[in-house]
């Protein structure tokens, strides 16, 4: 007759099992999802972290390259002179009404300095790498604009799965194929970004 004690060890073994099993497939998915859409690396002689929107992520996603000790130049208004010498450009995509005033800017005018920047981008082959680390409640029909506007003219796109319950950033990147990887927390950005630069 199997006892209590042992029943409830199988239990526990059998969860501990299914975890590892579970953490593992998960992990597995997300890194070839990684891997299928980098064909080559991005140099990260002199990467560029601007905003779209002047959020306040664009600063998180700073700190996050600075700790993946990455190169890189945080310009919050650059402009298309500045790709100069640049290897690489990150935009944060985020509208921020205090931010937007805070730097004596509209939508218009932040999607014009944007657009501008892109075609630069386009016109060099500069890798751009859309981010967007908002969740549901920040997509703002500003923000859902400056996306419109960044995703398209990106390499790459990185979102919070949270930002995305609509299937807009999905749709969005399908739409004109940009690769995608969405993440669940911000301390997994740097998981994207190392497989992009590594």
């Amino acid at each position: 007759m199997i006892r209590l004690k042992d029943a409830a060890l199988f239990v526990l073994g059998m969860v501990c099992v299914f975890a590892f099993y579970y953490g593992w497939l998960v992990e597995e998915e997300t890194q070839t999802t990684l891997t299928t859409f980098v064909a080559e690396t991005i140099p990260d002689d002199r990467i560029m972290i601007t905003s779209a929107g002047q959020n306040i992520e664009a600063y998180i996603v700073q700190d996050v390259v600075n700790e993946s000790r990455l190169n890189n130049w945080f310009i919050p208004e650059a402009r298309a002179a500045d790709l100069e010498g640049i290897s690489a450009i990150i935009i944060s995509v985020g509208y921020s009404e205090l931010g937007m005033e805070l730097h004596n800017g509209d939508l218009t005018s932040e999607k014009e300095r944007i657009a501008a920047v892109l075609a630069e981008a386009g016109e060099r082959k500069t890798p751009v790498i859309c981010i967007y680390l908002g969740g549901a409640e920040r997509r703002s029909a500003e923000t859902d604009e400056l996306l419109e506007l960044a995703v398209p003219g990106s390499d790459y796109l990185i979102a919070s799965a949270a930002g995305d319950e609509d299937r807009f950033l999905t749709d969005l990147s399908e739409a004109h194929q940009v690769p995608a990887v969405f993440i669940q927390d911000l301390q997994d950005l740097e998981k994207p970004l190392a497989s992009l630069f590594r």
